[in-house]
């Protein structure tokens, strides 16, 4: 044990730069000391969330549909954040009566109470260690299957929770944005958007290579083949 003088404010100055001459004298004294003999620093909670680089966390219950949409959010985000990295987590529940515990868990539960150990029980094991250790700052999920994940590792992560379509039953005020069209008539809150319709993200270079490969297909020949005969035969009747 080391027992250091105690760092004490200056009088002389504003209260904010007394602060922070204060911070510094106490973040060199633990520099020094962590220089010194590192295996001794032990620090409990996430000292390093907060950095420049974030993280996303993508939820799949292996849907291709729901997995697209969730990317989609990723995509739009990454626009705007370039540096902005993501991760795929398939999710897993060994059984019905698991998933029903985490979804009555995570409707229920404190903040942050337990959220670990109800998802490494109620996941299956490979799923559970997979996300379990994976850290994120944000995580997205699409459909009511995986709300419960989502509220339960964004407590322990202290990250922000992004969910589309309804997750009901869990309820929207557990989660900091809610993503759904219209048709699933959510009613309106601070923390819900409503779209037209499902999310997409295609990109004008996507459709310009799809315009150029649809006249190749050979459905696309059929149809239009179909099309054609169809006008003529209408011309020809308008003409008799």
């Amino acid at each position: 044990i080391v027992v250091e003088p105690p760092i004490e404010l200056a009088r002389n100055v504003a209260q904010l730069e007394a602060v922070r001459r204060g911070i510094e004298r106490f973040a060199h004294a633990l520099s020094c000391h962590i220089t010194e003999d590192p295996r001794q620093w032990l620090w409990m909670h996430k000292r390093w969330k907060y950095t420049p680089s974030r993280r996303i966390l993508v939820l799949s219950d292996g849907k291709a549909g729901h997995l697209k949409q969730s990317l989609a959010v990723v995509e739009v985000l990454r626009d705007a954040h370039p540096s902005v990295t993501h991760t795929v987590v398939e999710v897993r529940y060994r059984h019905r009566l698991a998933r029903a515990l985490a979804l009555f868990w995570s409707w229920w539960m404190p903040r942050r109470l337990g959220a670990a150990a109800c998802l490494a029980w109620t996941l299956t094991d490979d799923a559970a260690r997979a996300l379990l250790t994976r850290h994120a700052d944000l995580i997205v999920s699409c459909g009511s299957s995986l709300a419960p994940a989502n509220v339960l590792w964004a407590s322990e992560n202290l990250a922000k929770s992004v969910v589309i379509m309804n997750p009901a039953p869990v309820p929207l005020r557990r989660f900091h944005l809610v993503i759904a069209p219209r048709h699933d008539s959510l009613r309106r809150r601070a923390n819900v958007i409503q779209t037209a319709g499902a999310i997409t993200c295609i990109r004008e270079e996507e459709l310009a290579e799809a315009k150029s490969r649809l006249p190749a297909h050979p459905n696309f020949r059929q149809g239009r083949a179909a099309f054609d005969q169809r006008r003529e035969q209408l011309e020809q009747s308008q003409m008799i």
